[in-house]
């Protein structure tokens, strides 16, 4: 069982049990009071996804499981005792959300429960197997859900791979990761004391990464075939073989200290990890990296408080390479006038800033104070905070510049909330309805996370405001408006729909 707390907030793990009445007992290191909105996923042995999604932290809460639909299927091609487990995710928008996995059993078959109240044509299947081989493909979600389950062969074909010295003399401990042009299978290996290592790869074009300790990395590629073995010479580095340059601020002051990386460009993600090079700039901002071999380099800088410059290309035997660090900074928030033995007491922290100029709104969380934030573009900001545990809330406009921290300190009040329910024509609560406040002082961002929630099954609503001043509401679902009031914090507000008697 996971969970989010508060929604958006920090992710906890928690390992529980529950009998066959179904009651859990959940447990998280921070203290939350009645009415905290949680996201809340609960996941069944072996991995399969039972639920996932906001529920409301009470003493006593009640998780509505929908029944789970099953994906199953059969791995071919494959022995099942080399296949870990299955995992299946959906593809939203290019990036994968996990909705399950299961180990196969001694034929190949698998079976997933997932909840999800609709599911896309296809899904993503990942093949793990022992080792550090995956093989990925989409599949039909009805071949998925069919009496038969769907069928998903393997087609890997054996290779061995051969890395040696220049000389041809067998080099052991030599990295090696590949994958296939399309990205769906990738593999690593270590080379032993003969130099070779074995992988498994899909027929067709492969590309491979070699690299190791005194020697350049190799990228190259192949057609893999079944059976087929492959050398790779590492070459050694040479006193020449090097990429050198300077790394400067945007005035054209050197900056020192800043970490440079150098990796090798293969095409594919994550493959060139082992084989990445790096260096610290020295007192005037230059940096020295031995590379050595025929291979393309992609070059970045960082240096904290300013952020990651933008990559640059070069090859081994290039001296005058310029990197130009962006113009970054960052804060440190607190709250005053708190004394400084408030902040271990912090509860959950929400934050909310916006620059007065380019509009650009952004939002986080901590659990303690003050707030630090970096990597932050230059220019004035206003920053608004809401301390949860003991219901502070405070705002302000601070300035951000560039390369240096800047230490703030909010006037801080008591929190105002505004709070009541939602009801129809008979008076009866009404569930599941949007309520939302107009602070007009707020940017959208902090509309969005502290003056809009949806009603509970009391038709209760809790909303924070910036001061004790009257504030506009409205009462939505789905997207149409059913009323508009207005609510102060010194009274508990009703808001009757009108026209629906339940």
């Amino acid at each position: 069982m996971w969970t989010h707390i508060p929604a958006g907030g920090p992710l906890f793990q928690t390992h529980t049990t529950s009998g066959l009445d179904g009651v859990f007992e959940l447990e998280v290191p921070i203290a939350l009071p009645d009415g905290t909105p949680c996201n809340l996923q609960v996941t069944q042995p072996p991995r399969s996804v039972l639920y996932s999604g906001p529920v409301t932290l009470r003493d006593d809460f009640i998780v509505l499981v929908p029944s789970p639909v099953f994906l199953h299927g059969h791995v071919l091609g494959i022995s099942p005792d080399r296949v870990s487990a299955v995992r299946i995710d959906e593809d939203h928008a290019g990036d994968p959300r996990f909705l399950g996995s299961s180990p196969v059993d001694g034929s190949g078959a698998f079976r997933c429960a997932v909840s999800a109240p609709s599911l896309p044509p296809s899904l993503q299947c990942t093949v793990l197997l022992e080792g550090a081989t995956n093989y990925r493909v989409a599949v039909g979600t009805p071949d998925l859900t069919s009496p038969d389950g769907a069928e998903i062969p393997v087609p890997l074909s054996d290779i061995m791979l051969l890395v040696t010295t220049a000389d041809g003399s067998p080099l052991e401990g030599a990295r090696v990761a590949g994958g296939d042009s399309e990205q769906r299978c990738f593999f690593r290996v270590e080379t032993g004391a003969d130099g070779y290592a074995q992988a498994e790869v899909l027929d067709g074009k492969v590309i491979l990464c070699a690299s190791a300790d005194g020697y350049g990395p190799v990228v190259e590629s192949f057609d893999a075939r079944p059976d087929a073995r492959w050398t790779i010479a590492l070459p050694s580095l040479e006193e020449e073989d090097s990429v050198s340059g300077q790394v400067i601020f945007s005035d054209g002051r050197p900056a020192e200290g800043a970490f440079v990386s150098a990796t090798p460009v293969t095409g594919l993600p994550n493959i060139a990890t082992d084989a990445m090079r790096s260096a610290i700039t020295d007192e005037t901002g230059h940096f020295e990296i031995k590379v050595g071999g025929r291979a393309r380099f992609v070059l970045t800088a960082y240096l904290r408080s300013y952020g990651l410059s933008a990559p640059q290309a070069a090859t081994s035997g290039v001296s005058d390479l310029t990197i130009r660090i962006p113009d970054y900074g960052s804060l440190d928030i607190s709250m005053g006038p708190c004394p400084p033995s408030d902040a271990s007491r912090a509860g959950v922290v929400e934050f909310v800033f916006a620059n007065v100029d380019t509009l650009y709104e952004d939002s986080g969380h901590t659990t303690s104070l003050p707030i630090h934030i970096e990597e932050m573009d230059p220019g004035v900001y206003n920053v608004y905070v809401w301390e949860q545990n003991e219901d502070r809330y405070a705002s302000g406009t601070v300035e951000v510049i560039p390369g240096e921290t800047g230490d703030y300190s909010l006037p801080c009040q008591t929190a105002w909330f505004v709070e009541g329910r939602v009801v129809n024509g008979s008076g009866q609560p009404v569930e599941g309805c949007v309520v939302r406040s107009v602070v007009r002082e707020w940017p959208t961002e902090a509309v969005n996370r502290w003056g809009s929630c949806q009603t509970d099954g009391q038709g209760r609503f809790k909303l924070l405001v910036p001061s004790r001043e009257t504030v506009p509401l409205s009462v939505s679902r789905q997207g149409s408006v059913l009323l508009r009031s207005e609510g102060n914090p010194d009274t508990q507000v009703t808001l009757r729909i009108p026209g629906e008697d339940g």
